[in-house]
């Protein structure tokens, strides 16, 4: 049963019904009801029922276009018993013991989260990921957890990569040494080079996961120019306009990773830069199927789908993506995460796509849970709504 300090309350005065928190709650605390307006009619509301399942995270409040959700002291919050035992703790790391982090351990909400200096990248996922604001730092640098402000919800636990944030008193393991130099610098550049001509399969995040130990890049010929990967950036490294290729300050990037799972297209890589003619040659090393790239794919393990996803035919992009009005809820949930911001349309309102500036990206035609937005030349259907 969780104990957050802050639970949600839904001033319905403000609430259109767009269901937004219920459908972004990471635990379901959220369920429909119907209640009866003064005039007779029937709403469909969403309603904060499952108090002990709620963790505080507040993600239903960022989620809410409206503003309806405000995070309150929880009433029956029970502050933890703290448990000083670091005797126990330096015999149970003596005997093996380790560090519990989210890569070892489930998320636990009565102890308190701590970022270990040493393992930090400073590339601001962590505070980024917090609802309330406790983290804080500079990119680059470690970021420091305000223990007064964090409500323990898990969410920075569960978003570092780089085994930095950890519970308890035993210190998580430093990173190993990188031991590829040597191999490396053997390796001639003229082979990198050449990789989409020899039919050398890239390392993307289609085949591979993320490695903060390698450099990360943009093969431009796939790049779309979609900007979901310089707004993914916590460290503002990648930069480019709107359907034109970006570029990564290697300089300052950080090697968070968040580029790397973002990228739709294939387009953004690691290891030794590439250059070629056409696209990248994973077409041609798929049609391939060499051994090597087969054996790791089977021994990698397998990527987390994206939450919420909605299921339908694949994207074609030789088509434009278009909004039906008397589909459209207008729950905002397409305008606010549109990355070229080409979305508009009151609240309880058909919304619109600027096909101009629209790169076709599909983050739209994914979030949709109305099968309001279709992807064809069928001109827009007119509206017959009030």
């Amino acid at each position: 049963m969780a104990n957050p300090k802050k639970i949600p309350h839904i001033n319905y005065d403000g609430c259109f019904g767009c269901k937004s928190c219920l459908f972004d709650c990471p635990v379901n605390a959220f369920e429909l009801t119907h209640p009866v307006t003064r005039r007779g009619m029937r709403r469909i509301l969403p309603t904060f029922v499952r108090n002990e399942d709620c963790i505080g995270c507040g993600v239903c409040a960022k989620a809410c276009p409206f503003e309806a959700i405000e995070m309150v002291d929880n009433p029956d919050y029970k502050a933890p018993a703290k448990k000083a035992a670091p005797a126990a703790a330096e015999g149970a790391a003596a005997a093996g013991a380790v560090a519990a982090t989210a890569a070892t351990a489930d998320f636990d909400s009565d102890k308190e989260v701590k970022i270990y200096a040493d393992n930090c990248k400073g590339c601001t996922m962590c505070a980024k990921a917090c609802p309330v604001g406790a983290i804080k730092g500079e990119v680059k640098k470690p970021h420091e957890i305000a223990q007064d402000e964090c409500i323990r919800c898990g969410a920075c636990f569960e978003t570092c990569k780089f085994n930095a944030i950890y519970q308890g008193d035993i210190l998580p393991e430093k990173p190993a040494p990188k031991k590829a130099a040597p191999a490396k610098a053997a390796a001639p550049a003229a082979a990198a080079a050449g990789a989409a001509a020899a039919g050398v399969e890239l390392r993307t995040s289609a085949n591979s996961e993320f490695d903060p130990d390698l450099a990360v890049r943009i093969f431009a010929e796939k790049c779309k120019g979609c900007t979901m990967c310089a707004k993914a950036c916590p460290a503002g490294a990648i930069s480019g306009e709107v359907k034109q290729p970006h570029e990564i300050d290697q300089d300052a990037c950080v090697r968070c990773g968040a580029c790397f799972d973002t990228c739709k297209f294939g387009a953004i890589y690691q290891g030794d830069e590439v250059k070629g003619s056409g696209a990248p040659a994973a077409d041609a090393a798929k049609a391939a199927a060499p051994a090597a790239a087969a054996g790791a794919a089977a021994a990698a393990p397998k990527k987390k789908p994206a939450p919420k996803k909605v299921e339908h035919a694949p994207l074609n992009r030789d088509f434009p993506l278009r909004i039906d009005p008397n589909a459209c809820k207008a729950c905002t949930m397409c305008a606010r995460n549109c990355p070229e911001q080409c979305i508009t349309g009151a609240p309880k309102t058909p919304h619109v796509i600027n096909e101009d500036l629209c790169s076709r990206c599909g983050t739209c035609w994914d979030l949709c849970k109305f099968g309001a937005i279709y992807n064809s030349d069928d001109p827009v259907p007119a509206y017959t709504g009030a």
